[in-house]
Formats: C-alpha cells, sequence, structure tokens
C-alpha cells in the first residue's frame, strides 16, 4: 500500500511540475498554433481569389484544476493573404454595341457625321455602310441611322417660330370688334390692329368657339337665298352679256348702283356662269349636231315681247362693261340711272348708246 502511494505521490509531482511548465509558457507569449491547408474546393466557396488560408487554432492553458480546463481561452483571429476583390472588366455583347442610344459624336467619330450631314441630310444606305468603314467598326449601322434621324429631328424643333402673344392694345381691338359683330370683317380689324389676317381670322374663330361651348354665343343661321327685283336682275344680266367675268371693280360699281353688296354681285355673276356651263354641257349631251336657228317669224314675234326699254338697259350695261369702266366714272350718263328708286328714264335719240 505505501508503495502504492507513493507511485500517486510522484505522479502527482510530476504533473503539477507539468502544469506549472506550461503556465510560464503561456505567460512568455508562447501559443500553441496548427497550419491548416484549405482545400481548393473550400477556398472557391468561401474565400474567392485565394489560393491558401492559414487558419490559426486556439491555444487552451490547461491548470491542475480540470474545471479550469477552457477557462483562459485565446482566439487568434483569422491570417489570410487575400486579395482586393476587383471586378472583371465588362465586354459588351453584339446587342450592346448595335444599341442606337450609344452616341459617339466627339473627335473624329463626330466629325465625320457632321461632314456627310452637311452635303446630304437623308443619306442612303451605301453612304452609312461607307461611313460605318471609314470609323472602323466603332459605331454600327444602326446608330449611324439614329444620329441622322435625331439630327433631322432637332433641326426641325429648332425651326419652329417662337409663339406670339397679342399685346394689350391688340387684344382691346379684338375684343371691341367682337363685341360689334361676332362676325366682323376681319380685314378691317386687321388693319387696325395690325395684325396678320391669318391670325385675326383664328383669334374669331376662338373666340367664337369658347363662348358657343360655354352657352353663352349661339352660331348665326345659314342666310336666306338672296331674292333679286327685276330691274337689279335686269341689270346683273345686261352686264354678264357684255362680260361674264369682269374685274372686282365692276362688282363694286354695279353694286353701288343698284343697292347691293359686292359679295351679292359677284356670287351672282358665279352661279351665271355655272348655269351657262350646264347649259352647255346639257346640250351637247343631246348630241346636237348644229344649232338651230329660229325662223324670223319667231323671232320678230320674241323681239315684239320685249320693250324698247329693256333693249336700251341692257345694251347701255353691255357698252359700260366692255369698256372697263372705272368705278369712278359716273354711269347715270350712260344709262341714265337714278339711285333713289332706280326708275329708269329713257335716252334721248342723240344719246351715245343709240
Amino acid at each position: 500500500m505505501l508503495d502504492v502511494l507513493h507511485y500517486d505521490a510522484i505522479n502527482a509531482a510530476k504533473h503539477s511540475a507539468e502544469s506549472s511548465e506550461l503556465n510560464e509558457e503561456a505567460t512568455s507569449g508562447s501559443q500553441l498554433s496548427l497550419d491548416v491547408v484549405v482545400g481548393s474546393a473550400h477556398s472557391e466557396h468561401c474565400f474567392p481569389h485565394e489560393e491558401r488560408g492559414q487558419l490559426q487554432l486556439e491555444s487552451f492553458m490547461c491548470s491542475n484544476n480540470p474545471a479550469n480546463l477552457f477557462s483562459n481561452v485565446y482566439t487568434y483571429p483569422l491570417e489570410t493573404n487575400t486579395l482586393s476583390y476587383q471586378a472583371p472588366e465588362h465586354i459588351p455583347n453584339d446587342k450592346e454595341k448595335s444599341s442606337p442610344t450609344k452616341k459617339a459624336t466627339t473627335g473624329e467619330t463626330g466629325q465625320k457625321p457632321h461632314s456627310v450631314w452637311a452635303q446630304d441630310k437623308y443619306p442612303n444606305m451605301n453612304t452609312k455602310q461607307n461611313l460605318v468603314k471609314q470609323l472602323d467598326g466603332k459605331v454600327s449601322y444602326n446608330q449611324i441611322s439614329t444620329w441622322f434621324k435625331h439630327r433631322r429631328e432637332t433641326e426641325v424643333n429648332d425651326a419652329q417660330p417662337e409663339k406670339k402673344y397679342f399685346s394689350k392694345e391688340q387684344i382691346a381691338v379684338l375684343e371691341g370688334a367682337f363685341q360689334t359683330d361676332p362676325y366682323s370683317k376681319t380685314s378691317d380689324v386687321a388693319m387696325k390692329a395690325g395684325l396678320e389676317l391669318k391670325r385675326v381670322k383664328t383669334w374669331f374663330k376662338h373666340k367664337r368657339a369658347r363662348l358657343a361651348s360655354a352657352g353663352k354665343f349661339e352660331y348665326r343661321t345659314k342666310q336666306t337665298k338672296n331674292v333679286f327685283t327685276k330691274d337689279q336682275i335686269l341689270f346683273m344680266k345686261g352686264a354678264f352679256f357684255g362680260n361674264p367675268n369682269p374685274e372686282p371693280s365692276v362688282y363694286e360699281t354695279i353694286s353701288s348702283k343698284i343697292g347691293l353688296t359686292s359679295s351679292q354681285v359677284s356670287k351672282w355673276f358665279s352661279n351665271e356662269r355655272g348655269k351657262s356651263k350646264r347649259n352647255m354641257i346639257e346640250e351637247k349631251s343631246k348630241k346636237r349636231s348644229r344649232i338651230e336657228i329660229m325662223p324670223v317669224e319667231d323671232t320678230t314675234a320674241m323681239m315684239s315681247m320685249v320693250s324698247p326699254h329693256d333693249v336700251d338697259l341692257a345694251l347701255a350695261v353691255a357698252d359700260m362693261t366692255s369698256h372697263n369702266l372705272d368705278p369712278s366714272d359716273d354711269l347715270n350718263r350712260y344709262m341714265g340711272v337714278e339711285d333713289r328708286d332706280f326708275s329708269w328714264s329713257r335716252h334721248e335719240p342723240n344719246d351715245r348708246c343709240r
């Protein structure tokens, strides 16, 4: 028994000595390390761009008391020979190369399209293909076509005139004319306001439309058909017989003498010309080979139905239109017309129309 106890005491002393040696090594900075080579499969997933990594394991300091076996644990950081990650250079594919949104209009690449633009704004396919070759494929055919398209659109937008606004004085003139008559003569209003006739017409049109949509304006109904008196029709027929298509000054002269407007007279002449044309077409449709001449007896009977007064008037108006009289000329010395009641007087035998 004593031998056994002696043996145990010797082992305990020896264990105590080993523990003290381990504590001294820990305090002096000694450590237990193990180099671990990380496998290629593990390094590829966890540590990209790293060939090998070195891991330092924990060093555990042991003491005599087994309860304090893991009390002093020193964890050493992972030291790896890692490189800074850099994204690989992006290589554009064919689709990105041909993208029309990419613009290359600087330097020599931009000078050549501009030189072609100065000569032709709508180059054909061969010209565009030659331009791509001259640029050594730096730009694609679609890019060249898009560049020319956008350049044309920019030029059109730059050429659009700036929006013009009416001045306060011009608006006052327009509003005053509209209050007087919503269908005023736009030429007079344009002259008074110092504006273009087209702009005045557009302003009146939009003004009527805005008020009509708000229920504050009613469009005028279509004018009824003009009803002319017998004397007015006879006067215009005589002028039409002399010249079916007279000058505008003749319309003004006729209108001032028979109490009509120049537009009414012009419209009557236009309708009369259309009627004559339709009559000619009807005659051709009936395939008449020659003009039928009325017998002398019928002509005499027809002339007896017309009064000498009507014949004198027709001849006088025909004489006036054939000479292209100025509107300022007094027609009374040709026809004896009285402006008030449109009564007609017989000419004297020595009158020039007789």
